[in-house]
């Protein structure tokens, strides 16, 4: 299931449901942005360690597309980069369009900060995931605001990214797997992680980031 530890938060699993039972109609644009002042960050900067914003935080924000589109290819993918001195992107800007028309929309930078919130916006009504809204604890829907209280965690254990703690919903679920025997999470399908990878693939092309 790779390390979209995303997917397995509570607010994540709600934010399927909603999408599954239709609580907001047809979704038409889904937003998010990412940012932080970290540009010298070693693997955020560096080409020969994987870095760049896109593959470092915007696979969050890709995630979140096909979540909410399950299985569906955009028919359109659009980016815009700054890059760096070592070719990597520091702030990239993407827009996603499906064949019915819905847009998805992302804005990620290693330069300066931002919301780092997320949005769904469908014919009947708005979700709004808050920041950090790739380890989230609230969530606004139609139906309410919903608050997920996070693991506990020992404060003599420090951790290097905040709510951190939610990195054992991941553990959870693989130990889940594992004794049920499955050979993938329902929560991010293979199916699920070669479709990010494709689109990913196809926005590096488009702002001219390799790794080759």
């Amino acid at each position: 299931m790779e390390a979209i530890w995303t997917r397995t938060f509570p607010a994540y699993k709600q934010l399927k449901s909603e999408i599954e039972q239709q609580t907001i109609g047809d979704v038409q644009l889904v937003t998010a942005n990412f940012g932080c002042n970290a540009p010298n960050v070693p693997s955020l900067a560096q080409r020969n360690l994987g870095g760049g914003v896109l593959l470092n935080v915007g696979c969050y924000m890709i995630q979140l597309a096909t979540l909410v589109f399950p299985n569906k290819m955009p028919t359109s993918i659009k980016a815009a980069a700054t890059l760096n001195d070592d070719g990597v992107d520091e702030t990239t800007a993407i827009t996603l369009q499906y064949e019915d028309g819905a847009i998805a929309q992302f804005l990620m930078s290693t330069r300066v900060e931002l919301d780092s919130a997320a949005r769904i916006v469908g014919s009947e009504g708005t979700i709004e995931i808050e920041a950090p809204f790739l380890a989230p604890t609230q969530m606004l829907t139609p139906s309410g605001k919903y608050h997920f209280v996070l693991p506990f965690i020992d404060e003599k254990f420090p951790t290097n990214f905040i709510n951190s703690a939610g990195l054992s919903y991941e553990a959870a679920e693989v130990r889940r797997c594992i004794l049920a025997g499955e050979l993938e999470c329902p929560w991010m399908t293979h199916a699920d992680s070669i479709l990010d990878a494709e689109i990913i693939e196809k926005i590096c092309k488009e702002i001219k980031v390799n790794y080759d």
